[in-house]
């Protein structure tokens, strides 16, 4: 029986968690969670290595695992790479600042609808209890109030705070990749692609036990220092960093995201 397959390889078969979403819910509310991160609540060793075990299960070329994992919880090691962190995040948004009015400027001769404009209020920016209407025919919420400048605004607003906390939040999933090499020039997808679905299958697992995470990949900047802080090998290459931790409040809903047609091409581009 699967079941007992399941249970037998230390995976839970009967945890609620499993039957309070469906496969869509689950796809579809797995959102980046900032603002609600709960910084004060522990969450247990167990908890983080049975969605690992969920993660190893993601598909990888030649069904070899040559993905690595650093779970971080020691205070003074998370403070040091929220440290890190925050610099780089500075430095972007000062990036980000300097090209502003052309990006104004784009906006101004965009079109309603148009697909490159941003999404609307990210869906986990609701403060925890706040209601949100939804369009009936797709369960998504129509853009606020503000408009772009304003939805934009949020955004920024909830990485920024992330910024600033990331060193306090419980847990920091470190995703690896070894490569026993330096990265080749040429087409890296067939490396990478044997670990990033491991990482988004994390995330999936965490969010059906109550955990709340998002994919961050700003620390980048400063990949060789916090490969020294955490004395990882020369041929091994970090890819994502998943700040990991219980979520405030219990609504999540599907992003507010633009139509199929202009992205979906059949047969052609």
């Amino acid at each position: 029986m699967v079941t007992d397959w399941l249970h037998n390889a230390g995976f839970p078969t009967d945890e609620p968690a499993f039957h309070e979403l469906t496969p869509d819910g689950l796809l579809t509310t797995t959102r980046s969670v900032r603002r609600r991160l709960d910084l004060n609540r522990p969450v247990p060793r167990e908890l983080i290595e049975e969605c690992l075990r969920i993660a190893q299960q993601a598909p990888c070329g030649s069904g070899r695992n040559t993905g690595h994992w650093i779970v971080i919880t020691d205070p003074g090691i998370r403070a040091s790479i929220g440290a890190l962190y925050r610099t780089a995040f500075e430095h972007n948004a000062s990036a980000a600042t300097r090209t502003a009015p052309q990006d104004r400027a784009a906006q101004a001769t965009a079109r309603p609808g148009d697909p490159a404009q941003p999404a609307a209020r990210p869906a986990e920016s609701q403060p925890p209890g706040t209601p949100a209407e939804t369009t009936a025919s797709t369960g998504e919420r129509p853009a606020s109030a503000g408009g772009l400048e304003g939805s934009r605004k949020r955004s920024l607003d909830s990485a920024a705070y992330l910024a600033r906390h990331l060193g306090e939040v419980p847990v920091l999933v470190l995703a690896c990749l070894r490569t026993g090499e330096d990265l080749p020039d040429g087409n890296q997808a067939g490396l990478w692609g044997s670990l990033l679905p491991s990482v988004w299958s994390f995330m999936l697992a965490a969010r059906a036990r109550g955990l709340g995470t998002t994919w961050t990949t700003v620390h980048l900047r400063h990949e060789r220092a916090i490969a020294d802080l955490l004395g990882i090998p020369s041929g091994v290459h970090q890819a994502a960093l998943i700040p990991t931790a219980y979520h405030l409040g219990e609504t999540f809903r599907p992003a507010l995201r633009p139509p199929l047609p202009p992205t979906v091409h059949h047969d052609r581009w």
